[in-house]
């Protein structure tokens, strides 16, 4: 038996002899957590340049939005007359 078969043995006869505790506190519980800001949110990764960067932060700050709510919302403003079809 090598060392490293004589520490897993210790550990699982540690476990053994330690008496399994009931977990007293909580759980999940149904509708905890963040809520979803968006019904089907979806990951785009794309490069820009860096002063156009620096200029979304600037007007994401000033609306107290994060970079991604910023993006949103200039597409939102950029895309109000484009309709989808069907």
């Amino acid at each position: 038996m090598n060392a490293c078969d004589k520490i897993k043995e210790r550990s699982q006869q540690a476990k053994q002899k330690m008496p399994s505790k009931k977990n007293s506190h909580g759980g999940s519980r149904p509708g905890a957590g963040r809520k979803p800001k968006y019904e089907q949110p979806v990951s785009v990764h794309f490069k820009m340049p860096l002063d156009l960067l620096e200029k979304l932060s600037i007007w994401a700050d000033e609306r107290d939005l994060n970079r991604s709510e910023a993006i949103v919302e200039a597409i939102k403003r950029l895309t109000r007359r484009v309709q989808v079809p069907d």
